[in-house]
């Protein structure tokens, strides 16, 4: 497995993962404003899982030594939005549809993944600045909110999640924005400047920005 992940390495891989990733992102996006198929929201898990593989692919090496980091990430990403979804002590009150795919205790399965790969993708990108760790995890923070805030709308449109009232109340971004510095911290020390995971984040941003300019 190894071996074959550290063939994946040379300079074509790159090119070859953001190429696959962007075609389906905008193919989806084609289908869902020109061709009006909102049915393919259906398949955003499958996106989810299929773009962050192929960002994960040539970091299997770093992650397999250091995989506490992201598997907390991931844990505490699912298990917030669990708490939220059946609680309504983080985020407010509000429920997943099945778009999402498979679900444990109402809640999708690939929602931690998510927050996993933006949290990898916005940390990546502002390392290329070279800020100091404090403003780095930030900015990062920050770019993670207003993600969320680009992203509830499209998703309430498009019948991802709903709110109890309609609309996200502001406890929701004050929560992103604790648990999106807390995810920042936690990646410092194995995030790479190198990471795929950027390209993927300003694809999802791409993606979403025109989902909202259509709704």
């Amino acid at each position: 497995m190894e071996l074959t992940l550290k063939k994946m390495k040379p300079y074509w891989y790159g090119p070859f993962a953001i190429g696959i990733i962007l075609i389906l992102h905008i193919v989806g996006l084609y289908e869902i404003l020109i061709g009006k198929n909102t049915d393919l929201m259906a398949s955003s898990s499958w996106i989810i899982l299929i773009s962050s593989a192929l960002c994960f692919a040539p970091e299997f090496k770093t992650i397999s030594k250091n995989w506490v980091p992201y598997l907390s990430v991931y844990l505490i990403g699912f298990c917030a939005e669990m708490i939220g979804v059946n609680t309504g002590y983080l985020f407010g009150e509000y429920t997943y549809s099945d778009s999402l795919g498979i679900k444990i205790l109402e809640t999708p399965l690939i929602i931690g993944i998510l927050w996993l790969s933006l949290s990898i993708g916005i940390q990546s990108f502002f390392k290329h600045f070279n800020l100091s760790k404090s403003a780095n995890i930030l900015l990062g923070s920050l770019f993670m909110l207003l993600f969320d805030a680009l992203l509830e709308p499209v998703a309430i449109a498009y019948n991802l999640w709903s709110w109890q009232e309609g609309t996200p109340p502001l406890f929701n971004y004050i929560c992103w924005f604790v648990l999106a510095f807390l995810m920042q911290w936690l990646l410092w020390n194995t995030t790479k400047k190198k990471s795929l995971f950027k390209y993927l984040f300003f694809i999802n941003l791409f993606f979403f920005v025109g989902l909202y300019l259509g709704i």
